[in-house]
C-alpha cells in the first residue's frame, strides 16, 4: 500500500479503547479535517490519511497513557481527593485536600477555648495517668454524668469548679471530647 493514499481501518486495527481515541481525536482536533466515515456509527471504519497513519504511534502512546490514568485513577477517586486549583494529582504544586478537613481553623477558631480544654486536661493527668481516661469501664456514661453535672454547676452562675479551679465550660467541653473519642474509637 502507498503511505500518500488513504486507506480503510476498522476500530479492531487501531482503536483499541473508543474513550481513549475520542479524547485524543478532540486534543488533535488542530490537525487536518477527517475524511467523512464510512459508516453511521462513529466508530465504525475510517478513512485514514498519512498523517493519521503517522500519528497512530502517538495515539497508541496517548492510549497506554490513559490506560495507565484510568488504572491509577482509583487512588484518587476513592478519596474523593482533589486540589484546590485544579492541577492533577502528578503535577507539580498539587496538593490533594480540598474535600479534607481545614484543622487550622480548629486552632484559629478557638485558641482560648482549646487552653482551657488544655488545662482540664494537664490537671486529670495530675490526678489520675497520662490517657487513663481512655480505660475507664463505661468511660462514656461515666463522663457523660461529668459533663452534666458541669453543665448544671455553670447554669446555677458557679462559673469556677472549685476542685480544679478551671472553669466548668473547660470541663464540660473536655468531657465531650472524651465521649466523642470514645465513640469514634468503636
Amino acid at each position: 500500500m502507498n503511505m500518500g493514499e488513504p486507506f480503510i481501518s476498522s476500530p479492531a486495527d487501531t482503536i483499541r479503547d473508543a474513550k481513549a481515541f475520542d479524547k485524543w481525536d478532540k486534543e488533535n482536533s488542530d490537525r487536518e479535517q477527517r475524511m467523512p466515515e464510512l459508516s453511521s456509527n462513529p466508530k465504525a471504519n475510517r478513512i485514514l490519511s498519512k498523517e493519521d497513519i503517522m500519528s497512530n504511534q502517538m495515539y497508541e502512546e496517548y492510549a497506554q497513557e490513559e490506560k495507565r490514568k484510568s488504572e491509577d485513577s482509583h487512588l484518587v477517586e476513592t478519596f474523593d481527593e482533589i486540589d484546590p486549583n485544579g492541577k492533577s494529582a502528578n503535577e507539580p504544586g498539587a496538593k490533594l485536600d480540598s474535600n479534607k478537613p481545614e484543622m487550622e481553623l480548629v486552632i484559629t477558631g478557638f485558641p482560648r477555648a482549646l487552653e482551657e480544654v488544655g488545662k482540664v486536661a494537664t490537671f486529670g493527668k495530675k490526678k489520675y495517668s497520662r490517657g487513663g481516661w481512655k480505660t475507664v469501664p463505661n468511660g462514656d456514661l461515666r463522663y457523660t454524668s461529668a459533663l452534666i453535672r458541669h453543665m448544671l454547676a455553670n447554669a446555677k452562675g458557679e462559673k469556677i469548679d472549685s476542685e480544679t479551679g478551671l472553669t466548668h465550660l473547660g470541663a464540660i467541653a473536655w468531657n465531650a471530647l472524651a465521649i466523642l473519642e470514645l465513640e469514634l474509637s468503636k
